[in-house]
């Protein structure tokens, strides 16, 4: 994690301040549950968690974040094989259909916004956990001071462009 701690903490509601966000949806994605080891996930699956612990997430070699998880929490393996978890009340609101069944996300409109800036810029997501924002990402706008970043692959994979 070096280069997140190489990265200057930065007031990211200063910097979205400057951000242009706009409404965008997800892709229609289908995910199917794996009942697999975690190591071994496929692209678009989930897993209910057995037991509690540490997820890094790493897209592209890249650290991005770390969170912990509990029993019951679902592990999902996005488009690009990355890794990451979410309490169940978050999956059954962000995606559609039974848990254990394939399921497609959800499509409630977001306020995103393209960081065009030239510097890395260290913050704490919506979930508390550091997170870096690199030039060409993008950030996604939660609630009043509460963002994450998406790396900008992900988000060319999983999301429509802005403002559609």
């Amino acid at each position: 994690m070096d280069w997140l701690k190489s990265a200057e903490s930065s007031d990211i509601d200063a910097i979205a301040s400057r951000m242009n966000f706009l409404p965008t949806r997800k892709k229609p994605l289908s995910y199917k549950p794996w009942k697999g080891d975690v190591e071994s996930m496929p692209p678009m699956t989930y897993k209910v968690m057995e037991e509690g612990g540490r997820t890094d997430t790493s897209i592209g070699g890249e650290l991005e974040t770390t969170r912990f998880h509990s029993a019951g929490d679902i592990m999902m393996c996005g488009p690009k094989g990355e890794r990451y978890t979410m309490a169940v009340k978050k999956f059954m609101k962000n995606y559609d259909g039974r848990l254990g069944d394939d399921v497609v996300v959800e499509q409630t409109p977001r306020m995103v916004a393209r960081y065009e800036g030239e510097q890395l810029v260290r913050f704490t997501a919506s979930w508390g956990e550091e997170m870096i924002l690199n030039p060409g990402d993008y950030l996604v706008k939660e609630g009043e001071g509460q963002y994450y970043r998406i790396e900008r692959g992900i988000f060319e994979d999983t999301y429509n462009k802005l403002g559609s």
